[in-house]
């Protein structure tokens, strides 16, 4: 018979046993790790790092939503455009000319 399954049941337990101990160091701790998550965060408002994230996070936004109203202005306006259809038909034909003559 192997000690396969004895072993497994034995790390098992050790695993639990030091689940248990990190939960009872972390619990006798709570109040100290408490205090220094608060003064992180304080530290994090008042130095103005959080306003920098959300202003940087506004203006990526901001500039998604922009570019894609950008975007979508110039798909539908290009597709309902036969000017634009006509000078997109030029500049591609001038470009390939461009390119046979080198």
């Amino acid at each position: 018979m192997s000690n396969h399954p004895l072993n497994m049941v034995r790390l098992q337990l050790d695993v639990e046993s030091m689940r248990h101990s990190v939960v009872h160091a972390l619990v006798a701790h709570q109040g100290e790790i408490q205090k220094q998550v608060e003064a992180e965060i304080s530290e994090l408002v008042t130095n103005g790092y959080l306003e920098h994230k959300i202003k940087e996070s506004v203006r990526r936004h901001l500039d998604t939503a922009i570019s894609d109203a950008v975007k979508n202005a110039m798909s539908s306006w290009t597709r309902e455009s036969p000017t634009v259809k006509q000078a997109i038909q030029n500049a591609v034909t001038d470009a390939l000319w461009q390119t046979e003559k080198k």
